[in-house]
Protein backbone atom coordinates (compact mmCIF):
# COMPACT_ATOMS: atom_id res chain seq x y z
CA UNK A 1 0.00 0.00 0.00
CA UNK A 2 1.47 3.41 -0.72
CA UNK A 3 0.73 6.77 1.13
CA UNK A 4 0.35 10.42 -0.82
CA UNK A 5 3.35 11.88 0.06
CA UNK A 6 2.25 14.21 2.50
CA UNK A 7 -0.16 11.90 3.84
CA UNK A 8 -1.39 11.49 7.62
CA UNK A 9 1.47 8.03 8.26
CA UNK A 10 4.26 10.82 7.00
CA UNK A 11 3.09 13.77 9.57
CA UNK A 12 2.56 11.06 12.29
CA UNK A 13 6.21 9.42 11.40
CA UNK A 14 7.35 12.98 10.95
CA UNK A 15 6.13 13.94 14.71
CA UNK A 16 6.22 10.69 16.26
CA UNK A 17 10.59 10.59 14.81
CA UNK A 18 11.00 14.20 16.92
CA UNK A 19 9.61 12.90 20.01
CA UNK A 20 11.47 10.17 20.07
CA UNK A 21 14.75 12.07 19.15
CA UNK A 22 14.17 14.75 22.15
CA UNK A 23 12.96 12.00 24.57
CA UNK A 24 15.94 9.81 23.78
CA UNK A 25 18.45 13.18 23.48
CA UNK A 26 16.81 14.01 27.51
CA UNK A 27 16.88 10.42 28.23
CA UNK A 28 20.63 10.54 27.64
CA UNK A 29 21.45 14.11 28.92
CA UNK A 30 19.94 12.78 32.63
CA UNK A 31 21.80 9.60 32.59
CA UNK A 32 24.87 11.47 32.32
CA UNK A 33 23.39 14.11 34.96
CA UNK A 34 22.46 11.75 37.07
CA UNK A 35 26.05 9.97 36.87
CA UNK A 36 27.69 13.87 37.37
CA UNK A 37 25.90 15.39 39.65
CA UNK A 38 25.77 15.14 43.56
CA UNK A 39 22.80 13.97 44.58
CA UNK A 40 20.82 17.38 45.62
CA UNK A 41 21.77 18.92 42.82
CA UNK A 42 20.48 16.47 40.45
CA UNK A 43 17.09 16.05 42.77
CA UNK A 44 16.51 19.90 42.52
CA UNK A 45 17.02 19.59 38.63
CA UNK A 46 14.51 16.85 38.44
CA UNK A 47 12.36 19.04 40.84
CA UNK A 48 12.53 21.96 37.67
CA UNK A 49 11.53 19.41 35.38
CA UNK A 50 8.73 17.56 36.58
CA UNK A 51 7.51 20.05 39.19
CA UNK A 52 7.53 23.11 36.58
CA UNK A 53 8.22 22.18 33.66
CA UNK A 54 6.06 19.21 32.28
CA UNK A 55 2.84 20.97 33.64
CA UNK A 56 3.49 24.18 33.44
CA UNK A 57 4.23 23.75 29.57
CA UNK A 58 1.13 21.75 29.03
CA UNK A 59 -1.14 24.32 31.07
CA UNK A 60 0.25 27.38 29.39
CA UNK A 61 -0.10 26.36 26.09
CA UNK A 62 -4.06 26.72 26.98
CA UNK A 63 -5.16 24.59 23.57
CA UNK A 64 -4.28 26.80 21.42
CA UNK A 65 -1.63 23.65 19.42
CA UNK A 66 -4.78 21.89 18.85
CA UNK A 67 -6.67 24.59 18.08
CA UNK A 68 -4.17 25.53 15.08
CA UNK A 69 -4.46 21.87 13.99
CA UNK A 70 -8.18 22.45 13.67
CA UNK A 71 -8.49 25.79 12.27
CA UNK A 72 -5.60 26.00 9.93
CA UNK A 73 -6.76 24.00 6.97
CA UNK A 74 -9.90 25.37 7.06
CA UNK A 75 -8.88 28.99 6.64
CA UNK A 76 -8.68 30.49 3.50
CA UNK A 77 -5.28 30.82 2.42
CA UNK A 78 -5.40 34.81 2.72
CA UNK A 79 -6.39 34.52 6.65
CA UNK A 80 -4.02 32.17 7.47
CA UNK A 81 -1.08 34.51 8.02
CA UNK A 82 -3.36 36.09 10.75
CA UNK A 83 -4.10 33.21 12.58
CA UNK A 84 -0.65 32.14 12.61
CA UNK A 85 0.30 35.31 14.74
CA UNK A 86 -2.81 35.51 16.29
CA UNK A 87 -1.63 32.01 17.73
CA UNK A 88 1.83 33.01 18.19
CA UNK A 89 0.43 35.57 20.08
CA UNK A 90 -1.65 34.25 22.57
CA UNK A 91 1.41 31.74 23.34
CA UNK A 92 3.92 34.50 23.71
CA UNK A 93 2.22 36.49 26.13
CA UNK A 94 1.04 33.02 28.17
CA UNK A 95 4.82 32.21 27.98
CA UNK A 96 5.89 35.93 28.98
CA UNK A 97 3.47 35.65 31.85
CA UNK A 98 4.69 32.02 33.04
CA UNK A 99 8.46 33.42 32.79
CA UNK A 100 7.79 36.20 34.30
CA UNK A 101 5.66 34.53 37.35
CA UNK A 102 8.70 32.15 37.97
CA UNK A 103 11.03 34.58 37.62
CA UNK A 104 9.21 36.47 40.19
CA UNK A 105 8.16 34.02 42.68
CA UNK A 106 11.24 32.05 42.90
CA UNK A 107 12.15 32.89 46.39
CA UNK A 108 8.51 32.23 47.63
CA UNK A 109 8.30 28.44 45.95
CA UNK A 110 11.99 27.32 47.05
CA UNK A 111 10.70 28.36 50.39
CA UNK A 112 7.53 26.86 50.37
CA UNK A 113 9.36 23.53 48.66
CA UNK A 114 11.89 23.69 51.16
CA UNK A 115 15.09 23.57 48.64
CA UNK A 116 17.02 26.48 48.73
CA UNK A 117 19.03 26.12 46.10
CA UNK A 118 15.67 25.93 43.50
CA UNK A 119 15.39 29.88 43.76
CA UNK A 120 18.26 30.55 41.42
CA UNK A 121 17.72 27.53 39.30
CA UNK A 122 13.82 28.27 38.41
CA UNK A 123 15.46 31.98 38.00
CA UNK A 124 17.74 30.72 35.38
CA UNK A 125 15.02 28.05 33.71
CA UNK A 126 12.08 30.01 33.83
CA UNK A 127 13.12 31.54 30.30
CA UNK A 128 12.95 28.25 28.85
CA UNK A 129 9.84 27.13 30.46
CA UNK A 130 8.44 30.45 28.71
CA UNK A 131 10.03 29.90 25.32
CA UNK A 132 8.72 26.31 25.21
CA UNK A 133 5.16 27.95 25.59
CA UNK A 134 5.82 30.70 22.62
CA UNK A 135 7.00 28.24 20.70
CA UNK A 136 4.52 25.70 21.13
CA UNK A 137 2.28 26.30 17.98
CA UNK A 138 5.48 25.65 15.41
CA UNK A 139 4.88 22.10 15.00
CA UNK A 140 1.14 22.30 14.47
CA UNK A 141 1.36 25.18 12.19
CA UNK A 142 4.32 23.13 9.88
CA UNK A 143 2.76 20.14 9.95
CA UNK A 144 -0.90 21.83 8.95
CA UNK A 145 0.80 23.77 6.15
CA UNK A 146 2.77 20.59 4.94
CA UNK A 147 6.33 21.21 5.84
CA UNK A 148 7.44 17.92 7.17
CA UNK A 149 11.11 18.37 6.06
CA UNK A 150 11.18 21.73 8.31
CA UNK A 151 9.57 19.96 11.09
CA UNK A 152 11.83 16.89 10.86
CA UNK A 153 15.08 19.67 11.22
CA UNK A 154 14.06 21.66 13.77
CA UNK A 155 12.94 18.37 15.88
CA UNK A 156 16.74 16.87 15.77
CA UNK A 157 18.11 20.03 15.94
CA UNK A 158 16.31 21.02 18.85
CA UNK A 159 16.88 17.61 20.85
CA UNK A 160 20.30 17.62 19.93
CA UNK A 161 20.74 21.15 20.95
CA UNK A 162 18.73 21.24 24.18
CA UNK A 163 20.95 17.74 25.30
CA UNK A 164 24.14 19.51 24.44
CA UNK A 165 23.34 22.52 26.67
CA UNK A 166 22.63 20.14 29.62
CA UNK A 167 25.65 18.20 29.06
CA UNK A 168 28.35 20.11 27.98
CA UNK A 169 28.46 22.90 30.77
CA UNK A 170 28.08 20.02 33.52
CA UNK A 171 30.96 18.08 31.38
CA UNK A 172 33.15 21.07 31.55
CA UNK A 173 32.92 21.36 35.43
CA UNK A 174 30.38 24.56 35.01
CA UNK A 175 27.69 23.63 36.88
CA UNK A 176 23.96 22.67 36.80
CA UNK A 177 23.10 26.62 36.76
CA UNK A 178 25.23 27.49 33.74
CA UNK A 179 23.51 24.52 32.01
CA UNK A 180 20.68 25.93 32.69
CA UNK A 181 21.09 29.11 31.45
CA UNK A 182 22.26 27.64 28.42
CA UNK A 183 19.42 25.62 28.00
CA UNK A 184 17.37 28.91 28.00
Amino acid sequence: MSYPRYSIWGRVGAVGAGRIAYAGALLGAEIFLAHTLSPPDFGSYKQLWEVFYRPLVASFTLGVPAAIFYFYPRTPQEGRGRLTSLAGGVLLGSGTMVSLGLLLLASPISLRLKNPDLAGLLSDFSPYIGATVAASFLEPFLLSSGRIKVLVCLSFSFAILSASALVLPVALGYGLDVALLGLS
